[in-house]
């Protein structure tokens, strides 16, 4: 399903569909997977300061790639478990080609090294499809782009198919190649109903860096987005940052069908921001990326940590032993399970359950309790960035509230328990008392047979005494007669 009932199903909205698909299908086979670069750009403009001391951070990690590949990228599918994808095309502008492009490529190469070492092709968006050089039009290039790998990784058999791609704008620069982005997959248990994951800023959803399991959903999702330009143009796009595609990918994970289907993670992460809303940087030692969204000196910026990673990599590339990283991350999908199962829990639990609904109706503060902590937690999991400490509360909360009304429960089937009791008890006295009735009524009916049965005995033994009296009469009156 393509959610017509979210976007419509008049001629137009068909209409609309049908071109984002042939636009989807008429750059269908031109990806770029580059394997190699040519010799490295020079940056002469003047280095900022370091925010890191010069001295090394950590000593290169020892443990064998091979380990870490078995550990983090075992895969299902067969083929590679992850692909990456950016846009990056050039400008007529020559004073834009000898700054941005120059840091651009140098900025994507880090994420091809970064591929390389873990295994994940790259495709890189060569040419503006759509939009011609308008801002607010190109950037859909993003998602028709995106949506026509995971096509094509779809045509593939089983097994051969990659299972989740990576997108990363060009402004952003892997600092640390050690963190692997299948360490933030989803866990194959209890999670193969999240298809997307990304984070959020300030603003909102950051369409910066985020990740889309290959398969349907993200088919369907990235139509959705595509055409929501086309087929709701009133809902505002590109207010207050004009990235129009940020917006529709937004506005349609917030929707039902999509929004139980994503996880916002923390930001932090994998996306750090060199500017953040204090306009202080943001990145800390041992941070796997840099993002430079909305920075006044971007170029030179990036150009100073691009240096850094060049030709000081030993102090970026902390060993993933060194960090926290992977136990943050444990604990954060322990977390997300605990509330997705308190979730589970309530919504099964209220369910269709009549006595439930009579506790409700009979105490409407528990019912409230209920909804008002399930639908907080419910925002939390499903549409707020993590927040660790808010969804352990909130978890414990639903609960709380779960317990509260169960107990409810239970006493009101006590109760109902109580009475069915009571109703059987009396229920059984009242057959008794029928009972000795009826027999009470038998014995009388049986004393009146016998006591009519005599009567009737008496009466003919009445009868027959008189009948010999009047025998006896007649034979005095004869013998008085003769005599």
């Amino acid at each position: 399903m393509l959610g017509a009932a979210m976007l419509g199903t008049s001629p137009k909205h068909f209409a609309a569909l049908m071109f984002c698909a042939t636009s989807i299908f008429s750059f269908f086979f031109f990806f770029h997977i580059p394997t190699s670069w040519g010799s490295s750009f020079t940056n002469s403009i003047s280095k900022p300061s370091s925010p890191w001391s010069s001295t090394a951070l950590a000593v290169e990690d020892t443990k064998d790639l091979a380990d870490q590949h078995a550990i983090f990228d075992s895969t299902l599918e067969g083929g590679a478990r992850i692909r990456q994808a950016c846009m990056l095309f050039g400008s007529d502008d020559i004073a834009h080609q000898m700054g941005a492009n120059v840091v651009y490529e140098r900025s994507v190469r880090t994420h091809l090294k970064h591929g390389e070492k873990w295994g994940y092709p790259s495709h890189i968006l060569r040419q503006d499809i759509i939009g011609h050089g308008k801002w607010e039009v190109l950037v859909f290039g993003k998602l028709l782009y995106l949506q026509s790998i995971i096509i094509a990784e779809l045509t593939k058999p089983i097994g051969k198919r990659a299972e989740w791609i990576v997108w990363f704008d060009a402004d952003t620069i892997i600092l640390n190649e050690n963190i692997p982005w299948s360490l933030f997959l989803p866990p194959r248990e209890n999670f193969n109903d999240i298809h997307f994951l990304g984070n959020k800023d300030w603003y909102s959803f950051n369409c910066g860096v985020f990740m889309m399991r290959i398969n349907e959903w993200s088919v369907n999702f990235l139509t959705q987005a595509t055409a929501l330009p086309l087929l709701r143009p009133d809902v505002p796009l590109g207010i207050p940052i004009p990235n129009m595609e940020q917006d529709a990918m937004r506005w349609v994970l917030d929707q039902e069908g999509y929004k139980e289907h994503a996880v916002y993670q923390p930001r932090l992460w994998y996306n750090t921001f060199a500017e953040g809303q204090d306009k202080k940087p943001e990145t800390k030692s041992g941070d796997m990326l840099i993002h430079f969204p909305g920075v006044e000196h971007k170029y030179p910026l990036m150009g100073h940590w691009l240096d850094i990673v060049e030709n000081e990599p030993e102090k970026v590339n902390i060993p993933l032993a060194n960090l926290t990283l992977h136990n943050d991350i444990k604990g954060f999908w322990a977390n997300l399970r605990t509330a997705k199962q308190a979730l589970d829990n309530a919504t099964e639990y209220m369910k269709a359950d009549i006595v439930l609904q009579q506790v409700f109706t009979r105490h409407p503060e528990l019912g409230d309790d209920l909804k008002e902590t399930f639908h907080k937690l419910e925002r939390l999991v499903y549409e707020e960035p993590f927040q660790q400490k808010e969804l352990k509360e909130a978890t414990l909360l639903v609960d709380a509230a779960l317990s509260r009304a169960s107990n409810a429960k239970a006493e009101a089937e006590r109760h109902e328990a109580q009475k069915k009791e009571h109703a059987k008890a009396e229920e059984e006295k009242r057959k008794q008392e029928d009972a000795k009735k009826k027999e009470e009524e038998k014995k009388k009916k049986q004393q009146d047979a016998k006591q009519k049965e005599q009567q009737a005995k008496d009466e003919a033994k009445q009868a027959k005494q008189q009948q010999q009296k009047a025998g006896q009469g007649d034979m005095q009156t004869k013998d008085q007669q003769q005599g």
